[in-house]
């Protein structure tokens, strides 16, 4: 088989297991922050919102200003379906513009396909929240545009030591800046996670140059400048409160360190992490093969890249265990586990550059026998439970369909009623991949008011339902 039909074959392969997650956004709606954020906008105005979101509640000022204008904010659930599928498919989007670069003309278009979508495949497996960060908007903005974000400073980073003019640097400096503070101001695991990852870019960077630029300060300065606004937000203090366990060093050291021993081993062997990066050697041998010179980065020795891999990961792992005092929420790992997958393999090619059999032509022995690892893959995918399984489960029984269904009846009733109060059915069967909290019978809860205030009605609850 040549290079092209392999490459050809696995990201087929591959499109086929991502497509249910982009078909079974047809069906999904918004639900929960999504409708509190823009009612909330349009109670108070755009910029009293902001002001009230960061004194009572939290700090989060780059996210909460995206979505206090998502497309609910002017009522349209259409174009809620088309933001939250635009930034989902930007992701894989950015990780090949990352790749092409990072690698340039040295691999071809469809080796850096195949890459883009097998990192991008296993991050979807191995994504500890789904639900709340593929399907929920405010979820998305909050943890994967961070992680777009990222990718785009890297890029920009990367075009710096090329760019040719004083009006280009700028530029570039510029953008890269406000994409940091954009980083800092989504969530506080983003701050954290861009914080570490940068401070041990600039690490590596010192201990393979001898030296860091002025624009690199510019930068620190933005992630200071962005976490302290985070940080310092009124909202946090008010809202800690309700963790009592919060700020206890020794417990979260241990609970951290444990549950980061749990995710590793699970996204390493309950997810097709191995097998598809051992579907990527190939790859990685041409890769190597084709460098004319050997890159400095690869000259580092692989020790400094764990250790900056095991920084990264503890950090972001120990942060919301300190500022909560529980084990952290899942929608926060979601960034953990991108890094991870993306590190993972990283850490792979970083080790396999410096063994002998690199330099040699990988047999075509090797690559017959590429079934064995995508045996392994529908294994894994069929037998255990898993985000892939879950969506063609939802896709295939039509869960997301009748949801769906559910959804838009409950829509078109509430709309044609004018009572003072609007009872409506509890929805049924909701799909196991899609994230949703529904409204309560009490008309005074704050979901069912964002609810009514959306729709322009007085009231709306579930209807009350006796217990056998």
């Amino acid at each position: 088989m040549s290079d092209k039909k392999y490459n050809f074959a696995l990201i087929s392969f591959i499109l086929v297991l991502i497509l249910p997650f982009f078909i079974n956004l047809i069906f999904n709606h918004p639900t929960f922050d999504d409708f509190y954020y823009s009612e909330k906008a349009r109670h108070f105005g755009y910029f009293d919102a902001q002001m009230k979101w960061y004194k009572y509640w939290t700090g989060k000022f780059f996210s909460t200003a995206v979505l206090s204008i998502s497309p609910l904010y002017f009522r349209s659930f259409v174009g809620y379906d088309i933001l939250v599928f635009l930034v989902n498919v930007m992701t894989p989007i950015v990780i090949y513009k990352l790749l092409s670069q990072i690698t340039g003309a040295i691999l071809t278009t469809s080796e850096k396909s195949l890459l883009t979508v097998s990192v991008y495949f296993v991050f979807l497996c191995s994504m500890p929240a789904l639900a709340q960060g593929f399907y929920w908007l405010t979820g998305i903005f909050v943890y994967l545009v961070p992680i777009l974000l990222t990718m785009l400073f890297f890029i920009c980073y990367s075009k710096l030591s090329a760019a040719v003019g004083k009006s280009k640097r700028f530029t570039l400096i510029f953008i890269a800046t406000i994409i940091l503070v954009a980083i800092t101001g989504s969530s506080e695991i983003a701050m954290v996670f861009i914080a570490s990852l940068f401070v041990s870019f600039l690490l590596l960077k010192f201990k393979m140059k001898g030296k860091i630029d002025l624009y690199d300060i510019v930068f620190c300065s933005a992630i200071i400048l962005g976490s302290y606004i985070i940080i310092s937000a009124p909202g946090n203090d008010l809202r800690s409160e309700t963790f009592p366990m919060k700020n206890d060093f020794l417990h979260s050291v241990i609970l951290s360190a444990t549950e980061l021993a749990k995710n590793t081993l699970l996204w390493m062997f309950k997810t097709p992490l191995i097998p598809v990066t051992f579907l990527l050697m190939p790859i990685m041998s041409r890769l190597i093969r084709r460098f004319s010179n050997v890159p400095q980065f690869l000259k580092l020795h692989p020790i400094y890249y764990v250790i900056t891999f095991l920084f990264v990961m503890s950090a972001c792992t120990f942060a919301p265990v300190w500022s909560t005092g529980l084990v952290p929420f899942k929608r926060t790992q979601n960034v953990v586990s991108f890094f991870f997958v993306a590190g993972f393999m990283f850490l792979t090619f970083v080790f396999y550059s410096r063994s002998a059999s690199s330099k040699k032509l990988i047999p075509d022995k090797f690559i017959k026998l590429s079934f064995i690892p995508v045996i392994t893959i529908l294994i894994l995918l069929g037998f255990t439970k898993n985000n892939v399984r879950s969506s063609f489960a939802d896709l295939i029984t039509g869960t997301a369909y009748q949801y769906d269904i559910q959804m838009k009846q409950r829509y078109d009733y509430i709309r044609k009623n004018d009572s003072e109060l609007i009872e409506v059915n509890d929805i049924k069967n909701i799909p196991r991949t899609f994230y949703f909290t529904d409204i309560t019978t009490d008309k005074n809860f704050d979901l069912n008011i964002w609810y009514a205030q959306y729709f322009g009605k007085k009231s709306i609850a579930l209807k009350k339902t006796d217990n056998p």
